[in-house]
């Protein structure tokens, strides 16, 4: 199988699949505010970002949402909707490759590009809506593997963000596969092959995410060895990181080992950090069944109104919800 550029995401034409109301009746406030046009393999490519605005009046910070693998952004507001809410303005972007943004399908390039698309997005936005940072505070929220690119961003501009949410991180896979066959992916690398993500991955309530064409079902195999380099970073320099964040783990993960996160937690040190732990979500239902998306992105809100000149850090501490 080959990997095709494409410069705007899946044409407009294609099958789409049919969502619960409840992840289509929120609207983005603007869709493609911010007009990121990267170049690419000789191409012009269009990285597409949204934007909810914070209540009318009540802006008291930014916050960035990076996604995990294969997902977009385009269905989320329904979640982030609370941090808007909240008085937070909420900025997202569908990473290259994925959703409704151009390039091949699927494929994480370079750590170059990742966080070169990721600090583009941050900076375009504090730029256009000439966010004084003295004044309005920066947050990052990331889920998936979108987690660990949110923790390593924040390692990599210390300065940049007050805080950070990371929503089942994935920071090693629950079997371990990746750390087992680090090497065989590397050496697959060089044949540029694929390793496939299939239906029957999805119950049967969520089948509508397997027939989205939006939604990125293969991983190719140099991906994969991004995968584990980014994790091996967020391990090994975790013990530096000087941001504050909350993590939230779903109890009947099937995809990340929630052991690994809450060791990267301890590495840090931070008494300003929290774990909150979700009994009977799993990686899907965390953030798509809309009752635990309410719990998730409400402590979320909480924790980041904390971290605010007017709040009150505490120390870290683990929350279980049934």
């Amino acid at each position: 199988m080959t990997s095709t550029l494409i410069r705007d995401g899946p044409a407009e034409g294609a099958a789409r699949a049919t969502y619960p109301s409840y992840m289509t009746e929120v609207a983005w406030t603007d869709t493609d505010p911010l007009k990121l046009r990267v170049e690419q393999d000789g191409e012009t490519i269009t990285l597409m970002t949204y934007r909810l605005a914070a209540a009318e009046g009540q802006r008291k910070g930014v916050v960035f949402y990076i996604h995990g693998f294969g997902a977009y952004c385009e269905k989320s507001a329904y979640m982030l909707k609370q941090l808007a809410d909240r008085g937070y303005e909420v900025f997202a972007l569908d990473q290259r490759g994925f959703g409704n943004s151009g390039g091949q399908r699927g494929l994480f390039e370079s750590q170059k590009v990742i966080y070169g698309d990721l600090y583009l997005f941050v900076y375009r936005a504090i730029q256009q809506y000439k966010l004084d940072l003295e004044k309005v505070p920066l947050f990052l929220v990331g889920k998936s593997f979108g987690g660990a690119l949110a923790f390593n961003l924040a390692l990599r501009y210390p300065q940049l963000f007050k805080g950070f949410a990371l929503v089942a991180p994935f920071f090693q896979h629950k079997e371990d596969t990746i750390d087992k066959y680090q090497y065989a992916f590397k050496f697959c690398n060089i044949f540029q092959l694929f390793y496939s993500f299939t239906l029957k991955d999805y119950p049967a309530q969520y089948q509508f995410i397997g027939k989205d064409p939006k939604i990125v079902h293969q991983a190719k195999i140099s991906t994969l060895v991004h995968f584990y380099d980014e994790q091996q970073y967020a391990r090994k320099h975790a013990p530096k990181m000087a941001t504050p964040f909350i993590l939230i783990n779903a109890t009947e993960d099937a995809t990340v080992r929630n052991s690994t996160n809450k060791e990267i937690v301890q590495l840090v040190k931070n008494p300003a950090n929290k774990i909150v732990e979700l009994r009977g979500a799993d990686h899907l239902t965390i953030t798509y069944d809309p009752a635990y998306a309410e719990q998730v992105y409400g402590q979320i809100a909480d924790y980041f109104d904390t971290l605010l000149p007017s709040g009150e850090a505490k120390g870290l501490e683990l929350i279980h919800f049934d």
